[in-house]
């Protein structure tokens, strides 16, 4: 079971898992979580079961202390990425992300259909806790079956192509941390983003996320969603201008993806980021104006 905000108060909390694992830490819902990644480190390690395992890819120095601190209070075994295990060689593309992994065996040229280069991050994790799943319960889980498994994984709306002419992408990461890993990640494909359709939930940090994304962007279309959460694209304007870039506004994610089909060519980008409320808006109008399109892109 995921953990749906934190760990420590979260509901997943009510039973005793047999491992609990443990994923790389940014600052989010700050208002429950902190503001700080020792905070957030803190909450999330409250998923930690007296006896148990832990797998971690908190990775960022005091995270990590603070998640090894926690399990040997628990009295739990622990397995660290960078010190247990690691993932090396990645080569990520549109069509998925390929990787080595080295751990208590060996693999190489894993692939996943998830688009992004911390997608390797995330598969290595997985990998190694099958492991250590394995062997605290006994049973065996060969290669195979850890290359079939990562094969078949899809994650509708993380950095997802939706449509191929242009190559229009949606991302629901909706967090500064979120956000550089797209950035990052399309920049090593050497895509660019030539049209970014932008809008926020009103209490998320949406400019320091502005700071990472619009810089990367040749055009700005801000509009909203229909939640009472989603921000005033009239406040996200300045953010652009800031940066020298001109934004154009719409009133609603259809008019935001018309007008983005219109401006950019054929061979070009469209990046649809920001919210998850945003990219379930742009998925569905998707559907309706070009089924066969999002057929092909995998849906």
């Amino acid at each position: 079971a995921e953990t749906g905000l934190g760990g420590r108060f979260d509901a997943t909390n009510a039973f005793d898992p047999a491992l609990s694992v443990i994923t790389r830490i940014g600052i989010d819902h700050t208002d429950q979580l902190g503001n700080t990644i020792e905070s957030v480190a803190s909450e999330k390690a409250g998923i930690i079961r007296k006896g148990t395992a832990v797998v971690s890819s908190a990775i960022e120095p005091a995270a990590a202390e603070i998640v090894r601190e926690n399990a040997r209070e628990a009295g739990c075994s622990i397995i660290e990425q960078g010190r247990n295990f690691r993932y090396s060689n990645v080569r990520c593309g549109i069509d998925g992300t390929v990787f080595d992994y080295t751990g208590t065996r060996t693999i190489e040229d894993v692939r996943t259909n998830l688009i992004g280069c911390y997608q390797a991050e995330n598969a290595a994790t997985a990998i190694a806790a099958c492991d250590a799943l394995a062997f605290l319960k006994g049973f065996e889980i060969d290669d195979m079956d850890i290359l079939r498994g990562l094969e078949q994984v899809y994650f509708h709306g993380r950095l997802e192509v939706v449509s191929e002419r242009p190559l229009t992408m949606v991302d629901c990461g909706h967090n500064p941390s979120a956000v550089k890993e797209v950035v990052d990640s399309l920049d090593g494909m050497g895509k660019t983003l030539d049209t970014v359709i932008f809008a926020s939930s009103s209490d998320k940090d949406y400019r320091k996320v502005a700071s990472i994304l619009f810089p990367h962007a040749r055009r700005i279309i801000l509009t909203r969603y229909g939640n009472e959460r989603s921000a005033d694209p009239e406040l996200l304007r300045p953010l652009a201008e800031e940066l020298g870039k001109e934004a154009r506004i719409t009133d609603s994610v259809p008019e935001a993806i018309d007008l983005a089909r219109r401006i950019t060519g054929e061979d070009e980008t469209i990046l649809i980021a920001g919210s998850i409320f945003l990219v379930g808006e742009a998925i569905s109008y998707l559907l309706k104006i070009g089924p066969a399109d999002i057929e092909m892109a995998g849906f």
